[in-house]
């Protein structure tokens, strides 16, 4: 049995729970990290750290080593079993315009091993009209 498990809803015809296990579930844990306030969770209350708070363009290299340090402490706090956590953390320019119509965006990339299994995901993030859009890789 999956130590670690989180679901989310799919939105369809039917509202369907989808149950993410393991590995899937951990990089599901770190982005419900990155989005959620502190706060929001009565039971853990110092959960998150509401990454909607910086502004992605004027970020710069203090800002981002406390991004870094703050997933960090989360990360160790709530996901005690992962190891070798490794977390980059950049500003990512959308020169083309394409994504975020030429203005910055953050990078964060996180890996790590849960017993022998690799945890790699990188998270894209962005805000495009007062709205905040996370983008999710995972490898």
């Amino acid at each position: 049995m999956a130590k670690y498990r989180d679901w989310m809803f799919q939105q369809s015809n039917f509202i369907k729970a989808s149950e993410y296990t393991d590995v899937d579930a951990i990089i599901l844990n770190i982005r419900n990290i990155l989005l959620s306030r502190k706060g929001n969770y009565p039971n853990t209350p110092s959960f998150g750290m509401n990454i909607e708070k910086y502004q992605f363009d004027l970020l710069d290299q203090t800002q981002i080593d406390i991004i870094k340090s703050e997933l960090s402490q989360q990360i160790a706090r709530y996901i005690p079993d992962i190891s070798g956590v490794y977390i980059n953390v950049e500003i990512v320019s959308d020169e083309t315009g394409i994504i975020n119509e030429g203005r910055n965006m953050l990078g964060i990339s996180v890996s790590s091993k849960l017993n022998s299994q690799s945890i790699n995901s990188n998270f894209l993030l962005y805000e495009k009209s007062g709205e905040l859009t996370i983008l999710n890789e995972t490898h």
